[in-house]
């Protein structure tokens, strides 16, 4: 990517956080990489590693690496595309323990006026939405899952160039489908 479109992605990045501004209290730094490295999927030539933090779990290529991002609770990028986690623990909202996966996800979309659709995309709960750049020359597709566990609910973020959207899909849906909760 040119700088400027580095600079572009990383205004993405930090409108994701004003959008989801959720707990941050694992500080963006203490993850644990599995250090058993899984065999490539035959014909894909990539390892995996697992990441693990404070009771949530995600397995990504190995050329993905811990962002330290601040104001989110975590976050990793392989240089073209940025996962952004969020949580938001009920102990901050206890309301929220009352709400069901897809009424938290359309309350969400709708609270942060998104063009998106709530959908069910192979057994995840998920939405996509674009962001316009500058002029309107770059943009950038979000592929939103959810999830919900006894304590929190937890958003996804998978960030690309909105010109890769469509090949990355199946993708980011393969990664999401990885999240495991330990506690």
């Amino acid at each position: 990517m040119r700088k400027g479109k580095w600079m572009c992605f990383a205004l993405c990045v930090l409108f994701a956080l004003a959008l989801f501004g959720c707990d941050n209290s694992a500080g963006g730094n203490l993850w644990t990489e599995d250090s058993a490295m899984t065999t490539p999927s035959e014909g894909e030539g990539k390892n995996e590693k697992t990441f693990s933090l404070d009771g949530v779990q995600i397995t990504l290529p190995d050329d993905f690496k811990d962002n330290n991002t601040t104001g989110i609770f975590a976050g990793f990028s392989d240089g073209y595309t940025v996962i952004l986690l969020h949580r938001e623990p009920f102990t901050v909202h206890p309301s929220l323990e009352t709400y069901a996966l897809e009424e938290y996800g359309e309350r969400l979309i709708q609270s942060r006026n998104l063009n998106a659709t709530l959908q069910k995309t192979d057994g995840l709960l998920c939405f996509e939405y674009e962001i316009n750049v500058g002029d309107g020359s770059v943009k950038y597709n979000y592929f939103v899952a959810l999830f919900k566990t006894k304590t929190d609910f937890w958003i996804f973020e998978f960030v690309s160039d909105a010109r890769e959207a469509q090949h990355q899909r199946e993708e980011f849906v393969q990664w999401a489908k990885t999240v495991k909760f330990t506690s």
